[in-house]
């Protein structure tokens, strides 16, 4: 007989409730600001859905009419869609969401692999504030949830696995929403080493050949389906393409290795200490597969920070299984365990999942607005993004060709649509050579005025404190058209007409030594 159901919420309702909440209101001006590339995609949504398919680009002047392979079309055009609905706000729940239903799955797969309910709760937890580091309004948060649901499959007998085309579905989806399909692939490829090593060794095992066919089967669906898109062949191929730029990833701050000098690395490193301590502590050794899973997400996340969110969200929970029986003799607090166990037996999922997302859905269609009060981020940051300048050079009606800070070029095509950018986040389609010539202007190298030259720019939106700021104000013919603490826009020859400038400390030190 069934236990009688209670209103408790399991431990997955309670970890989404948690951070559907907590993500809503507390990261939401996290999620817009971590860097310009959710303005980007917004933008790029928008124009999809208004133009269709981007095959050539239509935003920038450096690449101008270049061809364009959306690899992150399909988010794109989800993001698109929700700003239609509820702008920012909306923005900011869809990623709150998506975040939560992530770590609710890590606990649901913690539980259906036997973990002890309140174990798996504090790993569930402890994982998703480890993976934090990693929360922003951007596509990747799919990959992220696609992840979990990939490793809840593969982390199975074969009998309990899911069939090879339920793979194929995962990616086809997968595939026609962000480019994180080939972690897919990888992880696909870690889980089938033991048994297609095993089957190499012992050829006249049947069991294992079947093992090893069920997994080329796998791996070979998923990897195929991921050319069903409108790009074709050409998305894959460009995926794989990225990781070949050196110069992009070194100069990307998510590609380099983390340098344990921030809270959330720190915390990492910590992780990493207490796991290896518990490991050689341990009667038991891995299972093969988890062995390669952990080992290769570590080295992953040790390469580059961004993979530090992977780590977390497969590594973690696959070690969790492995000290689930250490935990349960750890001394615990009056009944801790047992009411979480009790609210896991009887309790619900549904009854709380589906009302809190309903609640911050309805919050962000009311524009994140409860009483005339704003509890949910609708902006981007004075502090982070030039808003007053682009505001005042739109405005204006200001044109031409315009030099502008890297990070700032998403957000310029957010809200300045008219202007055409030199670069944006978006630097797989801009590639090294584009990359590098900013560099070269940015830094002020050797020959880098004979580069702004070439490209003939009559604007510079940058930094107001920016070394190249203080070139430019000093060179022949440029003058300051808006300066306020965060930017200043600067314009060759003849200045157009435009509000007066504020007067701050900030703009006063950049103009008084010309």
């Amino acid at each position: 007989m069934s236990p009688q159901r209670s209103l408790a919420p399991t431990v997955p309702a309670l970890v989404f409730l948690t951070w559907s909440v907590a993500v809503t209101l507390a990261f939401g001006n996290r999620l817009l600001n971590a860097d310009g590339d959710t303005a980007r995609h917004i933008r790029h949504g928008e124009w999809i859905l208004q133009h269709g398919l981007i095959r050539a680009d239509p935003f920038s002047f450096s690449r101008a009419g270049e061809p364009f392979v959306g690899f992150e079309y399909g988010s794109q055009v989800v993001f698109g869609l929700v700003h239609r609905l509820a702008g920012l706000p909306g923005i900011v729940v869809l990623s709150a969401l998506l975040i939560a239903a992530t770590w609710a799955l890590v606990a649901r797969f913690l539980l259906r692999r036997g973990v002890e309910p309140a174990f798996a709760y504090c790993v569930t937890m402890a994982s998703s504030i480890l993976g934090a580091m990693h929360w922003a309004a951007r596509p990747h948060l799919f990959t992220q949830l696609f992840v979990v649901t990939l490793l809840g499959w593969l982390d199975r007998p074969r009998a309990a696995r899911p069939r090879w085309w339920a793979f194929g579905g995962l990616f086809l989806l997968w595939a026609n929403l962000h480019g994180g399909w080939l972690y897919g692939l990888i992880l696909i490829g870690l889980f089938a080493l033991p048994d297609l090593f095993g089957w190499l060794a012992r050829r006249d095992d049947s069991e294992r050949r079947r093992a090893a066919a069920s997994w080329v089967a796998v791996g070979a669906t998923a990897a195929a389906v991921t050319v069903l898109n409108p790009y074709g062949v050409e998305l894959p191929l460009h995926v794989l393409g990225f990781f070949r730029s050196g110069l992009i990833q070194s100069q990307t701050s998510e590609f380099m290795p983390p340098g344990f000098r921030d809270l959330g690395t720190r915390l990492f490193l910590l992780g990493i200490v207490v796991a290896v301590a518990a490991l050689a502590r341990s009667r038991r050794p891995l299972p093969v597969g988890h062995l390669l899973v952990v080992s290769a997400n570590l080295a992953f996340a040790l390469m580059a920070r961004r993979n530090i969110a992977l780590f977390v969200l497969t590594a973690l929970p696959l070690l969790a299984l492995h000290f689930d029986s250490s935990a349960r003799r750890l001394p615990e607090p009056p009944n801790f365990r047992a009411s979480f166990a009790e609210a896991q037996r009887r309790g619900r999922f549904w009854l709380w999942a589906a009302p809190v997302a309903l609640l911050v859905s309805l919050l962000a269609a009311a524009g994140g607005r409860v009483g005339g009060a704003r509890i949910v981020a609708d902006g981007f940051d004075p502090g982070i993004f030039p808003t007053q300048a682009v505001a005042q050079a739109r405005q204006a009606g200001v044109q031409g060709r315009i030099f502008s800070e890297f990070l700032w070029g998403g957000y310029m095509l957010y809200a300045w649509p008219e202007q055409k950018v030199f670069i944006d986040g978006g630097t797989d389609h801009y590639g090294d050579e584009i990359l590098r010539e900013y560099l070269e202007i940015w830094t002020l190298r050797p020959g880098w005025r004979a580069r702004f030259r070439h490209w003939e720019f009559q604007h510079a939106l940058v930094p107001t404190k920016s070394a190249l700021a203080a070139e430019l104000v000093a060179e022949p013919g440029w003058g300051v058209w808006w300066c306020d603490p965060r930017a200043v826009l600067l314009s060759r020859d003849a200045l157009p007409e435009g509000p007066a400038q504020p007067n701050t400390p900030e703009c006063e030190a950049l103009t008084r030594g010309r």
